[in-house]
């Protein structure tokens, strides 16, 4: 199914960029049910960069990947704004675990507003700490098993784009469009 597709892309895409010197991993992250939650596990991706900031040491910085950042987020009957939000989302998302946490909320939030306009049921698994748990749990990383990875190509500190095999962009610092 999707699923199987899905792992599939992501092993290319972090294969992909450990050929290219990226200290890239697929994590699967788990959790426990919660008070309002259940447990669950999710795949991603996720790159460790040195970020050079301007002269001082670098240092690395976690950048969490989805492949399919958009699909993540739909429900049922959404709204016209909830769908307007959604398409304001990348399909793949590039940022760190900070950044995610807020697009995570605003999006949950717009979610459960779309779900209680159209009368339908919130579900736990669409509430904002299992929609977060699914990238900022505890995980586990999945390396390439052969050999360390290569030391990571630095990113120049204001990290505009940066692209490899001319099949995927990654932008690092793109604002999101607000939802009319």
């Amino acid at each position: 199914g999707s699923g199987r597709k899905k792992a599939d892309v992501r092993r290319a895409v972090a294969d992909g960029l450990r050929a290219l010197g990226y200290d890239a991993a697929v994590c699967t992250s788990r959790w426990d049910k919660g008070p309002s939650h259940p447990a669950g596990e999710h795949e991603y991706i996720d790159v460790v960069v040195a970020v050079e900031p301007g002269a001082g040491a670098a240092t690395a910085t976690r950048l969490v990947m989805e492949v399919d950042f958009r699909s993540e987020f739909e429900v049922a009957r959404p709204t016209k704004a909830y769908r307007a939000a959604l398409q304001a989302l990348p399909p793949l998302f590039v940022g760190t675990p900070d950044r995610l946490g807020r697009v995570v909320a605003l999006v949950a939030d717009a979610a459960l507003q779309s779900l209680r306009k159209r009368g339908l049921h919130f579900p736990p698994w669409r509430k904002p700490e299992y929609m977060r748990a699914k990238w900022l749990s505890p995980h586990a990383r999945a390396g390439a098993p052969d050999k360390p990875p290569a030391p990571a190509p630095a990113l120049a500190a204001p990290a505009s784009a940066a692209s490899f095999a001319g099949e995927f962009e990654l932008r690092f610092d793109e604002k999101p469009k607000a939802p009319d």
